[in-house]
């Protein structure tokens, strides 16, 4: 009734119980129907009582939102979420959702190629993506933007070495892992050392097209180093896929 009744938290409480079968069947559509309601709902106390707080909540419920709808493959509303996610993020001067927008939004291009529709190319979405990072990351010194900064060129690495041009990918995988050096140096935790060991391993294969095997053993050595030193520290699930 709560939720009905346009309670937020009662509204974000039933997605979570829809998306993770707390006390309702699994249902990841009406989680979805909910979470879109509960940002229409968010969008209401944003203009009606604007403050910090509010629109910090509308946001993340726009980019959780973005996320089911990928999750389910429903990229035509993600792609919407996600160019209106951007606009609200610069409006409110958040470089948070910005650059999760500007990261997503290849992403999201890339399942709507896959589903045969036309769609906006996502090597250049992701090059922009990089460069408003860049200037985030000289202006705040963001880990978030470093973070940003080596999935996008590991993603546009990816792109490259799916068509076959392996020099390029070598670079974008180079220019990955000079940021994703910076991320562990700067910030001890695991998740930077275990993105740095899938990074060197994709290097690796690039270099190993290009018959480059010295520095395919060179930094295939150095990931599985990274992934095994962290593996035994902290023994999660993601890291046993490293």
């Amino acid at each position: 009734n709560a939720a009905e009744d346009g309670l937020p938290e009662a509204m974000e409480k039933l997605v979570s119980m829809y998306r993770e079968a707390e006390g309702l069947d699994r249902d990841y559509d009406k989680a979805i129907e909910w979470q879109r309601r509960y940002v229409k709902r968010m969008k209401e106390v944003v203009e009606n009582n604007p403050s910090s707080d509010s629109n910090l909540q509308l946001l993340w419920a726009m980019a959780d939102l973005i996320s089911y709808y990928m999750e389910q493959n429903r990229y035509e509303e993600a792609r919407q979420q996600c160019e209106e996610l951007e606009e609200r993020g610069n409006g409110a001067s958040d470089s948070f959702f910005v650059m999760y927008s500007l990261y997503m939004s290849p992403k999201i291009e890339q399942g709507i190629e896959m589903l045969g529709k036309d769609a906006d190319d996502s090597q250049t979405l992701f090059l922009k993506c990089c460069e408003f990072c860049k200037r985030e990351y000289e202006k705040n010194k963001s880990p978030l933007a470093l973070q940003m900064l080596t999935q996008s060129y590991l993603e546009l690495g990816r792109i490259a070495y799916g068509v076959g041009h392996m020099t390029i990918a070598r670079e974008f995988y180079e220019k990955s892992i000079v940021y994703c050096r910076y991320l562990t140096e700067e910030y001890s935790q695991y998740r930077y050392r275990s993105l740095l060991s899938i990074v060197l391993a994709e290097h690796a294969a690039a270099e190993c097209f290009l018959k480059r095997y010295d520095k395919a053993r060179e930094a295939l050595e150095e990931a599985l180093c990274l992934a095994c030193a962290v593996y035994d520290e902290y023994r999660t699930p993601d890291l046993c896929k490293s």
